[in-house]
């Protein structure tokens, strides 16, 4: 955080500074930057894997126990991805596609 301060402090970045997050300005000992990083940090993931493959749809991303209800979406995929699950789910909306066209 405080590389990040003296990078972002840098003139260069004058036209795209914002106003601090509240609070950020009195935060300056390491004990309060630490306690301040743990208030305020967030991780940022991608949900996936709560109807996963096997569990809850089967291989035709068709959900057990339900007529013509089927789930194309990063929730089949079998865990969180490490990347963004954009491109995943392309290919899993294609091959929904192609099962249910019969291809």
């Amino acid at each position: 955080m405080t590389l990040a301060r003296e990078i972002a402090a840098q003139k260069a970045f004058d036209p795209f500074r914002g106003p601090p997050h509240p609070r950020q300005a009195e935060v300056r000992s390491p004990a309060e930057i630490a306690a301040y990083i743990r208030q305020h940090a967030q991780t940022l993931y991608h949900p996936a894997g709560t109807c996963s493959m096997g569990q809850v749809v089967d291989e035709h991303l068709k959900v057990y126990g339900c007529e013509n209800l089927y789930v194309v979406d990063a929730s089949v995929m079998p865990g969180v991805v490490r990347g963004n699950t954009n491109i995943p789910t392309l290919m899993l909306a294609e091959r929904a596609a192609d099962l249910l066209l019969g291809v």
